[in-house]
């Protein structure tokens, strides 16, 4: 009788199993800080393109003047403060082609938004010709508030979703750049 080596032993599969199961622990390790900084990185990201496109306006968007705005569209508000300035945020930079036309402060111009709302369509969430709002990394609507100086705040929750942690993230216009709130606060 002759035996025939096609296939493997029990013991040479289970150490091949044993061998990825090592490298994908080793792997897991070696990635899982890299995923965990991510998040951060992309929301700091949308801060800044946010706010550096609505640093080069001339007046800052409000709840006044965009109701005048808006028109009947302003009673698609949330009523989540975050929410709503991040609503009021993207119809001022880059509304839909819908939300555009049902606007009166729009009509009768061609659209033409000041950002091209593509370049955000993974960081914006709600129904195309309703109000959208900016999300950040987490899900979570951003908040977009002004100071009393005229100079104005976008800001995440961060990674714990609580808002006025250390771990907030926040553009702000006085000095154009994204930070986090320890920072901020010299922590």
């Amino acid at each position: 009788m002759t035996r025939s080596d096609k296939g493997f032993t029990l013991i040479e599969l289970m150490i091949v199993i044993g061998i990825v199961a090592v490298l994908v622990a080793v792997l897991a390790v070696a990635i899982l800080p890299w995923i965990q900084k991510a998040k951060p990185r992309a929301t700091k990201a949308l801060l800044q393109n946010v706010g550096n496109a609505l640093a080069g306006e001339k007046v800052t968007p409000n709840e006044t003047s965009f109701r005048k705005d808006a028109g009947a569209l302003a009673a698609t508000l949330s009523n989540d403060d975050k929410m709503k300035s991040s609503q009021i945020l993207v119809f001022y930079l880059c509304p839909s082609k819908e939300v555009w036309d049902q606007a009166p402060a729009y009509k009768g111009k061609g659209y033409s938004p000041k950002q091209d709302p593509q370049q955000f369509k993974d960081s914006m969430r709600g129904d195309a010709g309703k109000l959208q709002y900016f999300v950040d990394a987490w899900d979570r609507p951003v908040w977009f508030r002004i100071e009393k100086s005229g100079s104005f705040l976008i800001s995440s929750a961060g990674d714990d979703g609580q808002w006025d942690t250390d771990d907030d993230l926040i553009f702000d216009s006085r000095n154009n750049s994204v930070r986090e709130r320890a920072e901020i606060l010299g922590k």
